[in-house]
């Protein structure tokens, strides 16, 4: 076996490419990132996402203890959200576990982002900003990815609605996705998640403000827009050259409902211990990631089929059995058949 290499170059310095970067300096490493960005989470407005609890089997906070990554960011578990139907009523699904935790992303102090940077830091990375690195000129290539398919164009604003997360189905609130709503502590974000084209997205922002304004029962204060754009597939790009690829620039993005920081997170640490190691990435990936990102995609195309009629009749049926969360742990959960359908889409 060839002898393990002393230091690793890093492009991105997003969840994944700071996940990395800290398990490869956790192990004795030395570590060099290079951002193309002002600062880590520079490119976010200060949104806030929700990082997901049902994909995986273990809690996404237990996991980033167990792996030595950090947990000391702001945070708010959410045990319930509100689903608003397409005649404008409010259903609200509740349970005992969290749905997701809420997070900010950004270049402030209390966002995720920066929680990564400053361990990255304590531990000895360095840090290259404003210089972007191409796929062969690093050992891990996690800077975002090349090409387009999925949109996102929303608000961050302010208000005095209570602390929650509403979900929006249907044709009306985004044509081919969905859109959400979050308020924590006096600040929201508001978006619509397009799976094809961003076509059209001006008018439907506006008519998602003027709705969830009414939901909220009151205006939304200092608007700012953004809009972002991610790809994912039915199974990821793994390699460019002798580069690994991680986090969206492998694929890893959750297709049905858009969540990516655990994927990102999870797909850094594989393909630190697969350089760490020596290890067959792909084989890596296939144990936690693969199978999962397929099925995400077959659940996504089962999802754009349904009619608004049906979303609203199968959101009200979960909701009012108490078994959203366990129907959503289980559509997530790889199998032969969604992954033979996910090879085939390909």
């Amino acid at each position: 076996m060839p002898m393990a290499k002393g230091s690793f170059s890093i492009a991105g310095g997003g969840l994944s490419g700071l996940s990395a970067a800290i398990t490869l300096a956790r192990a004795g490493r030395k570590v060099s990132v290079y951002e193309k960005g002002a600062a880590c989470g520079a490119r976010r407005q200060g949104d806030i996402e929700g990082l997901e609890t049902w994909i995986f089997n273990d809690d996404p906070l237990s996991y980033m203890a167990a792996a030595g990554l950090p947990t000391q960011f702001a945070h708010l578990p959410q045990h319930s959200f509100n689903y608003v139907a397409p005649d404008g009523g409010l259903h609200t699904a509740e349970e005992g576990r969290p749905f997701f935790y809420l997070v900010r992303r950004g270049a402030e102090e209390t966002s995720i982002d920066q929680a990564f940077y400053r361990q990255a830091v304590e531990l000895g990375v360095r840090f290259h900003f404003r210089e972007a690195k191409k796929p062969g000129e690093v050992d891990l290539f996690a800077g975002g990815p090349k090409a387009a398919n999925a949109y996102a164009h929303g608000i961050t604003f302010r208000t005095t609605a209570p602390d929650g997360v509403y979900l929006l189905l249907g044709r009306e609130a985004a044509p081919s996705g969905y859109a959400y709503g979050i308020v924590w502590n006096g600040q929201g974000t508001l978006a619509a998640a397009f799976r094809r084209s961003s076509d059209g997205a001006d008018w439907t922002l506006e008519r998602l403000v003027e709705r969830f304004s009414k939901v909220l029962g009151g205006p939304l204060s200092e608007k700012a827009e953004f809009a972002a754009y991610g790809h994912y597939a039915p199974k990821p790009t793994l390699f460019s050259g002798q580069t690994l690829l991680a986090g969206e620039a492998a694929g890893w993005q959750d297709a049905l409902f858009g969540f990516g920081m655990n994927f990102a997170i999870r797909s850094g640490v594989i393909a630190a211990r697969s350089l760490l190691d020596q290890d067959n990435y792909a084989a890596l990936c296939k144990v936690e990631l693969t199978g999962r990102l397929a099925a995400s995609w077959v659940n996504r195309s089962i999802y754009e089929r349904l009619s608004d009629r049906a979303m609203a009749k199968l959101a009200h049926k979960l909701i009012e059995r108490g078994a959203v969360w366990s129907t959503l742990h289980a559509a997530a959960q790889p199998s032969f058949i969604k992954g033979l359908m996910a090879r085939l889409a390909a």
